[in-house]
C-alpha cells in the first residue's frame, strides 16, 4: 500500500505557451516563423553582453584576478555572477525607463508593437551613446560611410553598437591596467 502511494504521480502545473500572435504572420509558414524566433532567441545573450556594461565588468574582474596571481580563485562562475549583478545594478535606471516608456504602454494597448520597440530601444541607445567615445563613434561612422551628426537618434544601431563595444573594451583594459600596476 505504501509503495503505490510513494510512486503516485502529481499532475504538472498548467503551463500554456501561446505562440499564435507570433505565428499568425501572413505569407510565412509556422515552421519558418518558429525557426526565425528560435534563431532570434539565441542572439539575446549576445546582445545583452554587448549592449550593457557586462563586457567591461567581466574584463576588469578577470584582469584583477590575474593581477592578484590567482589562476582559479575566485572561479570564473563567481566573476560572471558578480558581473551580472553589477550589470543589473548599473542598468536598472535604463531598464526602468524601458518598462515605463515601452512595455507598460504596449501592455495597456496605448501603442503599437513597432512603437513599443522604438521607445524601448531609445533608452539603450542613450545608454550606449553616453558611454561611447566620440572618436570610436567617428571611426565606425567612417567605416559604414554614414555622415556624422550631432543628433544621435539619426545614427543607426549598426554603428552605435560596435562603437560602444570598442569603447567598453578600451575602457576595460585601461581600468585593468591601472589595477594591475600595484600588483607588479
Amino acid at each position: 500500500m505504501l509503495q503505490s502511494i510513494s510512486f503516485a504521480q502529481i499532475s504538472p502545473a498548467g503551463i500554456n505557451v501561446d505562440l499564435s500572435p507570433i505565428m499568425s504572420s501572413q505569407g510565412i509558414s509556422s515552421t519558418v516563423s518558429l525557426l526565425v524566433i528560435m534563431s532570434m532567441i539565441t542572439l539575446v545573450p549576445f546582445f545583452l553582453i554587448t549592449t550593457t556594461s557586462f563586457l567591461r565588468l567581466i574584463i576588469v574582474l578577470g584582469m584583477l584576478r590575474q593581477a592578484m596571481g590567482t589562476q582559479q580563485s575566485p572561479p570564473s562562475s563567481v566573476l560572471i555572477a558578480l558581473s551580472i549583478f553589477m550589470t543589473v545594478f548599473i542598468m536598472t535606471p535604463t531598464i526602468n525607463t524601458i518598462i515605463e516608456e515601452g512595455v507598460k504602454p504596449y501592455q495597456a494597448g496605448q501603442i503599437s508593437q513597432k512603437e513599443a520597440m522604438t521607445s524601448s530601444i531609445k533608452p539603450f541607445r542613450e545608454f550606449m551613446v553616453r558611454l561611447t567615445r566620440e572618436n570610436d563613434m567617428a571611426l565606425f561612422l567612417e567605416f559604414s560611410k554614414v555622415k556624422y551628426t550631432d543628433n544621435f537618434d539619426e545614427i543607426p544601431l549598426f554603428v552605435i553598437i560596435p562603437s560602444f563595444v570598442l569603447s567598453e573594451l578600451r575602457t576595460a583594459f585601461q581600468i585593468s591596467f591601472l589595477l594591475f600596476i600595484p600588483f607588479l
